[in-house]
């Protein structure tokens, strides 16, 4: 799958036309699964949002690295089959494809924070604990005035420009420094080193509300 998946005709240059970009979520995962189970069909996702969406603007569709060589083929015919949609190079960087995109779009990914970052505008199918920033959006649950809901969202900018700083600052004052191997591995979550960060953590949120 990942040789075909290299074959495959895709973008390697930023176009020059208006578009979105719309990145790919790993399949199966919380954020879809979990968070926006409506939405978890992202094929069909794909084909509503161009749908809704202006004949003269494209929508990029970017993979998620870790699923290069995971998806069925066919899901990949049928993305390059829909008209005004391309699947973008891994080559193309993200960074680049935001920052000159009309509007970047996920599910409940957190590109839509990178967004944020570079101020850009962008649009979400469902809450996150990120989706009060400004500068995005989310989806009211209409899907007549989808496309109506993408263009609105196009204008919208962070007016602040330390809301963004202010933001990451409390997400890391509220966070705890944790290794890949304890967050998967169900042994090390036993071991004194985590508990210790997750109770300190947990005593410092507790220590917050009390403080509201």
């Amino acid at each position: 799958r990942s040789q075909y998946y290299r074959r495959l005709k895709k973008l390697t240059n930023l176009p020059g036309d208006k578009y979105y970009l719309y990145a790919l979520h790993v399949d199966p995962e919380m954020a879809t699964s979990v968070l926006a189970l409506n939405w978890i069909d992202q094929l069909d996702l794909i084909k509503r949002i161009k749908m809704q969406t202006c004949h003269d603007v494209k929508l990029l569709v970017k993979e998620h690295p870790s699923m290069i060589g995971v998806r069925n083929i066919n899901f990949y015919r049928e993305i390059q089959a829909i008209p005004g949609v391309e699947i973008c190079s891994d080559s193309l960087a993200t960074e680049d494809l935001i920052k000159s995109s009309a509007l970047v779009i996920s599910i409940t990914g957190t590109i839509s924070l990178e967004a944020a970052i570079y101020n850009k505008p962008s649009f979400l199918f469902a809450k996150t604990d990120f989706s009060s920033v400004s500068s995005i959006s989310v989806f009211d649950g209409n899907l007549d005035l989808l496309g109506k809901q993408l263009i609105m969202s196009e204008g919208i900018y962070s007016k602040d420009s330390n809301e963004i700083k202010e933001f990451l600052a409390d997400n890391y004052a509220n966070s705890v420094s944790l290794t890949g191997s304890e967050i998967w591995n169900s042994d090390t979550k036993h071991q004194p080193k985590y508990l210790d960060k997750m109770t300190s953590l947990l005593s410092r949120s507790l220590n917050e509300i009390k403080d509201c």
